[in-house]
């Protein structure tokens, strides 16, 4: 009775210690941190809504930046990895035998909702004002255009200046590279965003102004990198570094902007 007693504590110290091993590794390796696992990806920016949210991955160790949705694979070294989980700020990712959950590093994630828009050198210190004595905010678009800009916190001359260089604020327009309505959104981006019909003036603005909002964010109010990112995406200036890109046309696209932007709020 006592050798079998004994045989049976045996076991049962055996198993906690076995236990005990596996929790550890479980912890250790549940961590959301990606500093803790053994790749070196990092999250640059999420687009994060209920029915398809991406996000936008820098592979350190190849240098690629890509944006991903859930059930994407994408390859570190010989091992093939595949997007299991977007939220906000915090991405699952499987490969191999692991399962790692990246978590956001130094990405600007303040979302309340402000009155003016960040980038600072295109402030207006009171929008009344501006719409009260401008005479270019009279039609039902500018109507739009005034209430959105308020209601995410971008400025709408800006908004106005970007509608003026993408589309002159013509509703059906479409481009080459398949951008539709007044701010030029590609599919991917208006369902992104939430906009159903691109050719709809007001559902185009909304998503364009939120688009905007988020780029502020992202690139902290600088608004040459803003309107670089509007231009060429996101992951074009982040590959040059958080940089304007070397591209005429999106460097000309900057200077269109900030003269169609001074001279509206000039008119004021």
């Amino acid at each position: 009775m006592k050798t079998t007693l004994l045989a049976l504590l045996i076991i049962l110290a055996s198993n906690i210690a076995i236990l005990s091993q596996e929790l550890a590794y479980i912890t250790e390796d549940s961590k959301p941190n990606y500093y803790n696992s053994s790749i070196d990806v990092e999250i640059l920016s999420t687009l994060y809504n209920k029915t398809h949210p991406r996000v936008i991955l820098k592979n350190n160790l190849s240098g690629e930046v890509k944006t991903y949705s859930i059930g994407d694979k994408f390859s570190y070294g010989n091992e093939s990895y595949k997007v299991l989980h977007i939220s906000d700020c915090l991405v699952t990712i499987i490969g191999g035998e692991q399962t790692v959950n990246l978590t956001c590093k130094e990405v600007e994630r303040d979302y309340r909702l402000v009155k003016y828009s960040t980038l600072s050198q295109f402030r207006v210190i009171n929008y009344d004002d501006i719409f009260t004595k401008s005479g270019d905010f009279k039609t039902d678009i500018d109507t739009v255009i005034k209430k959105s800009g308020i209601k995410y916190g971008v400025d709408p001359l800006l908004i106005k200046a970007v509608i003026k260089a993408e589309s002159n604020f013509d509703p059906k327009a479409v481009s080459p590279k398949n951008a539709q309505g007044m701010m030029q959104l590609i599919p991917a981006t208006a369902k992104d965003y939430g906009v159903a019909d691109p050719f709809n003036a007001s559902q185009n603005i909304e998503g364009g102004v939120k688009f905007l909002r988020d780029l502020i964010r992202f690139f902290k109010g600088d608004v040459d990198l803003v309107l670089a990112a509007y231009n060429a995406g996101p992951g074009t200036v982040m590959k040059y570094d958080n940089k304007v890109p070397p591209y005429p046309e999106t460097q000309n696209y900057i200077k269109r902007v900030k003269k169609f932007y001074m001279n509206y709020r000039n008119r004021g």
